[in-house]
């Protein structure tokens, strides 16, 4: 092929500068082949420059890295910022909240810029979350690749694609709340940014080729509208359990819910994820097998000596003086405090970790007709996601469905803007969708649905 870019070597050995060797399939789009030393930004003057460079562009690219894995409550431990070309990484973790706040604010609500992300889903919640920025004009990479119908979407895959470069990503799960970073997980967060101007302008000239361009705008607009999701006490995990264990008694039960949410004050204590101390099946074993002194629960599991940080001596007091007290009740005791804590109390209240965005008022019950027509828009989507070659979530969402269900068909014909199912999408999938919806609902289909 044409335009081949050669350099010295195609590995990435985390020593600068690194080169590649690539063959880009849009030689006219071709993203710098050496990755040089970043620029930290750990002080006030270093966001000052990046301020004074931003006036120059009007796209970058944008990554964040957390220790979300590392910490009960999660920071964002690293911003990655690509701008014409020059790597950015900024410091959470050494510059003043306030300072870095109001940076980011004037960054990511300025419409002029647009920024680059893949895949930006939990990039954007964790803004909102720690930041309070509304992200505004967002291109994201993966999405794209969506919309063109590929299914190949990690950053890696794409990458190998587009460039046949390798990318290592091993450092991704990693703890980036240590410091100094080594130099492969400062590479690593160099290259999460280096290539998505490139494919930023690939992928737009790609859309606009097959007539999708509005509609992943479109679907860009309804990811920037992302929210921090609620976690408390994981009572969605804990009802899993329950029905992958059909075989605990109330009183296993009953004593599963009890350290349940003493493991999740441990967690929050020590300040690591719950999964840090105890997994799930390890829960059930303790409720089955019932360690009568803190030795014995040692002896189960080993890493409680080899992390003497995480299991504090109170705290496993506790867990073990919860066994012996659940265990020493009478059998009609615990069956009134099952049925009063398991069977009537179907929510765990906690302290929540993060702000959740507030429940949808309109969110009520479908009657039986609109329950029907909503089997028959889920059918629609699965047609027309086929004859598109698209992803099913790309045609629309199931809230987007339920909100068409409500409506009914007759007002489907007017065209009506839903959320996550705007313009866009009615002026690519409105007929067909119309279409197939109107045949299935005189169809035997829509009788046999109850």
């Amino acid at each position: 092929m044409k335009n081949k870019v050669t350099a010295s070597s195609n590995s990435i050995s985390g020593v600068y500068p690194v080169t590649f060797s690539f063959t880009p399939r849009y030689p006219q789009w071709t993203p710098p082949n050496v990755v040089n030393p970043p620029h930290w930004a750990t002080k006030p003057k270093d966001i000052a420059q990046i301020r004074e460079e931003l006036l120059a562009t009007n796209v970058i690219a944008v990554d964040l890295e957390s220790d979300r894995l590392y910490r009960y409550y999660p920071r964002t431990t690293l911003i990655q910022l690509n701008i014409a070309e020059k790597i950015w990484l900024i410091d959470p973790l050494r510059l003043k909240k306030r300072t870095l706040t109001k940076f980011l604010q004037q960054i990511f609500s300025n419409p002029r810029i647009t920024k680059v992300f893949h895949d930006g889903r939990q990039d954007i919640a964790d803004l909102k979350r720690e930041f309070n920025v509304r992200v505004k004009n967002i291109f994201d990479t993966s999405i794209a690749m969506r919309c063109m119908g590929h299914s190949f979407l990690g950053l890696e895959k794409v990458v190998k694609h587009y460039f046949g470069i390798t990318l290592n990503k091993k450092s991704q799960k990693k703890n980036w709340g240590k410091r100094p970073l080594p130099t492969d997980m400062v590479l690593y967060a160099q290259l999460d940014v280096h290539f998505l101007p490139t494919l930023y302008h690939i992928l737009t000239f790609e859309l606009q080729k097959a007539g999708r361009l509005a509609l992943a705008h479109e679907l860009f607009e309804f990811t920037e509208r992302t929210q921090p999701q609620k976690v408390t006490v994981n009572y969605e995990l804990y009802q899993a359990v329950l029905q992958q264990n059909p075989d605990l008694t109330p009183r296993q039960q009953l004593l599963l819910r009890r350290l349940w949410i003493l493991h999740e004050k441990m967690a929050e204590k020590v300040d690591r994820p719950p999964w840090f101390l105890f997994r799930k099946e390890q829960l059930v074993k303790i409720v089955k097998i019932l360690p009568k002194t803190e030795d014995e629960l040692k002896k189960m599991f080993p890493h409680i000596e080899r992390h003497p940080k995480m299991f504090p001596k109170d705290l496993l007091h506790q867990f073990i003086e919860t066994i012996k007290s659940i265990n020493a009740l009478p059998e009609k005791k615990v069956l009134t405090l099952y049925k009063k804590e398991i069977e009537n109390a179907p929510l765990i209240s906690m302290k929540k970790r993060w702000i959740t965005e507030k429940k949808n008022k309109n969110d009520v019950k479908f009657t039986p007709m609109q329950k029907k027509f909503y089997y028959i828009l889920i059918e629609t989507r699965k047609r027309l996601a086929e004859d598109f070659s698209l992803d099913p979530d790309i045609i629309a969402s199931k809230d987007a469905l339920k909100e068409m269900a409500r409506l009914g068909l007759k007002n489907l014909y007017r065209r009506p803007r839903i959320k996550d199912f705007g313009l866009a999408h009615w002026d690519l999938f409105g007929d067909r969708l119309l279409q197939i919806a109107e045949n299935l609902f005189h169809s035997s289909f829509f009788e046999n649905k109850d």
